[in-house]
């Protein structure tokens, strides 16, 4: 089973434009989009992680970060998100898809693994995790899911 992690990342904010990018602890630490993909390279589960961002030129200080850190980075729809995570399902033929947001630095590494195999082991569609504090939660869908919904949605317009 191939195991990846989208990051969903852009600079613009409506209450704190360029977040990701800002540096924890603030002035001397490293940039939160830093500490998001150290966090998922730890799991043992994850076979790779990619940065998905949108074509949109405020959007090429995360590419600089990417191409910076070695990091795969994907730029797609500013509005279609979803056609960002099914391109790329289907270009690294992802049989499973962990969907995390890029404002959210905490992860704990050891409740994501054990969330993806218990996804795993119970053949899901869609896990989310539940109960964890604000900023901590990411779900978890099977790559035919994403297709599937991709496929309907689109079906649709």
């Amino acid at each position: 089973m191939k195991v990846i992690a989208i990051i969903q990342v852009r600079i613009e904010s409506e209450r704190f434009p360029g977040k990701v990018l800002m540096q924890i602890p603030f002035g001397n630490g490293q940039p939160i989009l830093k500490w998001i993909t150290d966090s998922i390279m730890r799991s043992e589960v994850v076979d790779k992680c990619i940065v998905a961002t949108s074509v949109k030129t405020e959007n090429d200080q995360i590419e600089e970060f990417c191409n910076k850190y070695n990091l795969q980075c994907f730029r797609g729809s500013e509005e279609d998100v979803l056609s960002r995570f099914t391109t790329i399902t289907k270009n690294e033929e992802a049989d499973v898809v962990i969907r995390l947001t890029g404002d959210n630095p905490i992860l704990d590494i050891g409740i994501l693994d054990k969330v993806i195999n218990r996804h795993l082991g119970n053949n899901s569609d869609y896990t989310t995790s539940y109960g964890l504090p604000l900023g901590m939660n990411f779900e978890v869908i099977s790559g035919q899911s994403f297709l599937n919904i991709n496929e309907v949605t689109t079906q649709d317009e």
